[in-house]
């Protein structure tokens, strides 16, 4: 039996600097496309005549700092890896309270973050439109224009079955809350329902289905399997960790067309950016789960980050289009206007995220727990009913 401990808090400590990731990819989607260009094509233009200091930004190793889409692929693997922890350390009957418990553990923060995207819309606090137009971001272009989002307010099924959807019109980060409620249901059923062991050509027909289900999103759902796969995995030694994290930030940094990835084949089959990210994804967490990096995913902060990072990860696009955007159109695109407005982003969002985790995402948890715990308690055969009462 693995001899994990049934929290991990390394497995925290990489979820919040996972979190802080996102927030800094919008951040520079934003405002410094340009910086981004390799990583999404599809989104944003690589200058012609790049400057020195631009070329040298853009290096692949120090996009790791804000390549969302990496961090995404580590939430995901997380998530099968804590979803399934109770299975590997003798604990299965928690998997059942996990699994009823799932919806509205996700869905009552998920509620609130959009009730407050609602508030901020009608208030006219986004300002993403004229931000788009003077820093040619397509990608910013794409959220909260007036024609996408008003057939959404007058639709309540919309915010009902925003998990089923993935709807990303009011708050766009949504659209991986989908991938992650299907994919850890899915998850957690075929664990309660699979035979004890590891059972590998079972897992691997598991993961063949969700390809053929899923295609385009194959690799998000198969990233959530391959998580709860490494808990179950041997411990490794404390060389192979060091390997498997240079691994993982090798095949994180992943860019499109760029010398150093010039050895990986391209997967053909999915696009290679979601492929190399997520197997950099699965190699980075199965390290830190061995202990790589603990003394920095321990300390105080990252665990704050920890604790807040669901709540960091719903409410700080709000903060991008509302508080960030105002700042620009007033400060202007200077490097030290724009220093000055991440730091204003930074303490705002994490601020909200902070009160939102105390006031809704922690309480939501708990509610959740004690709702999955009294759905899946053993039913007690009374005297009544013929049960023979314990001498």
């Amino acid at each position: 039996m693995n001899n994990r401990v049934g929290h991990d808090r390394s497995a925290d400590g990489l979820r919040g600097v996972a979190s802080l990731n996102v927030v800094l990819c919008h951040f520079i989607s934003a405002f410094c496309p340009a910086l981004v260009a390799g990583q999404y094509p599809e989104y944003f233009t690589a200058p012609t005549d790049p400057s020195p200091a631009l070329t040298f930004v853009r290096f692949p190793l120090w996009g790791l700092a804000f390549n969302g889409h990496f961090a995404v692929a580590v939430f995901f693997v997380l998530s099968g890896y804590v979803l399934t922890l109770p299975y590997w350390t003798g604990h299965s009957g928690k998997l059942r309270e996990r699994l009823v418990a799932r919806y509205p553990r996700l869905f009552i923060p998920i509620i609130a973050s959009l009730l407050l995207s609602v508030v901020c819309y009608r208030l006219g606090w986004f300002r993403t439109q004229q931000v788009a137009a003077l820093t040619d971001s397509r990608w910013l272009h794409l959220y909260f224009d007036p024609a996408r989002v008003e057939p959404k307010l007058g639709t309540p099924l919309h915010f009902l079955a925003v998990l089923a959807t993935g709807s990303a019109a009011l708050n766009p980060p949504l659209w991986s809350l989908r991938i992650e409620f299907i994919g850890s249901m899915l998850l957690l059923a075929y664990y309660l329902l699979k035979p004890r062991g590891r059972d590998a050509l079972g897992f691997a027909g598991c993961v063949l289905v969700l390809g053929t289900l899923f295609r385009g999103d194959a690799i998000h759902y198969a990233a959530i399997f391959i998580g709860a796969w490494l808990g179950g995995a041997p411990r490794v030694s404390a060389a192979t960790r060091w390997y498997l994290a240079v691994a993982g930030l090798y095949l994180g940094a992943f860019t499109y067309d760029h010398p150093m990835f010039a050895i990986l084949p391209d997967p053909k089959w999915i696009d290679a950016k979601s492929f190399y990210n997520t197997l950099g994804a699965a190699c980075l967490v199965s390290a830190v789960i061995n202990g790589f990096g603990r003394r920095c995913l321990t300390h105080p902060w990252a665990q704050f980050l920890g604790k807040v990072s669901f709540a960091l990860y719903l409410t700080h696009f709000l903060v991008l289009s509302s508080v960030a955007c105002a700042a620009y159109l007033s400060w202007g695109a200077g490097p030290g206007a724009l220093g000055l407005n991440l730091l204003a982003y930074l303490s705002v969002s994490l601020l909200l995220a902070w009160l939102f985790a105390r006031g809704v995402d922690l309480p939501a948890m708990e509610w959740a727990r004690r709702f999955g715990r009294r759905w899946t308690r053993p039913v007690q055969a009374s005297p009544e009913a013929g049960a023979v009462p314990r001498k």
